[in-house]
C-alpha cells in the first residue's frame, strides 16, 4: 500500500500480487505530498483507518518468517496508543496481533488477548518526525526495528485470529 494515489475512490489499492485491496474508513485520506515519499495516509486518530477484509493470505501462522514495516509521522502521543497495524477482535477479546506507538512512543506487539501478553522497543519513536519502524518475526522471535536499527527483541507465542480484518492505523 504505497498510499501515494489520488483518493477520489474509497479503495487503497494493494500494489503486490496479492490483490488485498482496502477500504478507507472515516476520514482517511491521502495527501498526495506530505508522505515520506511521494504521498502518504492522513489519519487524525478519530476512528480513520484503512480496513483489508480477512483472507488467510493475511493471516499470520506460528511457522515461516514475517515482517511488518510502515513510515509513521506520529503529532502526538495518546494514553491509548496510536495504531499501526492490527488483525485481532474488537475490544481485544482473543487471538490475533496489534502493532502500535504505547503512550511513550515504544513500538508495542501485542498478542489481542485482555490481560495477555505484550512487549515494546527499548527506544522511542520521536513526535513530528519521520521513523520507519518494523517488527519481524524469524524462528519463532519477534525483533523491534526503529530507522532500521534493531530495537529489542522477544518471544511471544500466540495464535493468530483467523476472522478478523486487517486494520491499517487503527488503535481501537
Amino acid at each position: 500500500f504505497p498510499f501515494d494515489a489520488n483518493t477520489s475512490t474509497a479503495t487503497a489499492y494493494d500494489y503486490s500480487n496479492n490483490n488485498q485491496d482496502g477500504s478507507y474508513q472515516g476520514n482517511a485520506y491521502t495527501n498526495t505530498s506530505n508522505g515520506m515519499i511521494g504521498g502518504g495516509l492522513q489519519l487524525d486518530g478519530n476512528g480513520d483507518y484503512i480496513q483489508v477484509l480477512d483472507n488467510n493470505a493475511i493471516d499470520f501462522k506460528n511457522t515461516g518468517n514475517y515482517t511488518w514495516m510502515a513510515w509513521i509521522y506520529p503529532k502526538t502521543l495518546r494514553s491509548t496508543g496510536e495504531g499501526i497495524l492490527k488483525k485481532c477482535p474488537a475490544g481485544f477479546t482473543g487471538n490475533g496481533y496489534s502493532i502500535y506507538l504505547d503512550a511513550q512512543g515504544k513500538l508495542t506487539l501485542d498478542d489481542c488477548i485482555s490481560a495477555g501478553t505484550s512487549s515494546a522497543s527499548s527506544s522511542n519513536v520521536t513526535v513530528n518526525r519521520w521513523s520507519h519502524v518494523a517488527v519481524n518475526f524469524t524462528n519463532g522471535g519477534f525483533t523491534f526495528f526503529i530507522n532500521g536499527q534493531a530495537n529489542g527483541s522477544v518471544v511471544i507465542t500466540f495464535t493468530d485470529d483467523t476472522a478478523s480484518n486487517l486494520l491499517i492505523g487503527s488503535a481501537a
